[in-house]
């Protein structure tokens, strides 16, 4: 059976360089980056998704063609 070890605070120091990471429950949660690039990607999609927003009225292709079922999910599906 496989021990498995609980990360320390310097395990968390011990991220590579421009790595964000929080210790939770004994475990590195790594973070989504941030700063200049994936600021400049994130805004691209969000421009994106604006002109997506604006040539279909506010609605996706999907939400205009869906339809309810006509009998209801079975629970949990």
């Amino acid at each position: 059976m496989k021990t498995v070890s609980r990360a320390t605070i310097d395990d968390l120091y011990r991220v590579p360089e421009n790595g964000k990471a929080e210790l939770v429950g004994g475990e590195i949660v790594r973070l989504s980056p941030t700063g200049g690039l994936p600021g400049r990607a994130s805004a691209a999609i969000y421009a994106s998704l604006g002109r997506h927003e604006k040539t279909t009225g506010g609605r996706s292709t999907v939400e205009a063609t869906w339809r309810r079922p006509s009998r209801p999910c079975p629970a949990g599906g």
